[in-house]
């Protein structure tokens, strides 16, 4: 998968049109369709623009490299489901959205501190073991 497609991938979970992704960058629909299709290689201004707007690991967006974030989103979806759990029934608890659990979940988006913090009260984590779980992993 290239960083078009990550993009994509990006733009489509957090339901946005090519227009209204591209508007968000000064970029038309077509220059984002061009980059989801691979025909046209992002900036790195852009690839920038788009980690930072949705809190994501620059190396994961540019490259495809499987970073710290994305193994904390693991390791928080099988706390999760050890619970027996649905992201709805957590997003309730937490008042969170369920889609914010699923883009941290799958490594779209990095759990915000306040997210961290609700996410160890919620299921009695250490935040220590929790995040040093992640920092074992790379």
């Amino acid at each position: 998968m290239g960083a078009g497609e990550r993009i994509k991938e990006i733009r489509k979970t957090n339901g946005f049109t090519q227009e209204e992704f591209g508007k968000m960058f000064g970029l038309s629909h077509s220059h984002i369709s061009n980059v989801e299709k691979e025909r046209k290689n992002p900036s790195k201004t852009l690839l920038l623009f788009i980690s930072s707007k949705f809190g994501l690991d620059y190396e994961w967006l540019a490259y495809g490299k499987k970073y710290k974030a994305m193994k904390l989103g693991e390791k928080m979806r099988a706390i999760r489901k050890e619970a027996n759990l649905t992201q709805k029934e957590v997003a309730e608890k937490m008042t969170v959205t369920a889609s914010y659990i699923s883009r941290v979940e799958n490594g779209f988006e990095k759990p915000s501190e306040m997210y961290i913090a609700l996410f160890c009260l919620t299921f009695g984590v250490e935040r220590e073991k929790l995040l040093g779980a992640m920092e074992k992993c790379g």
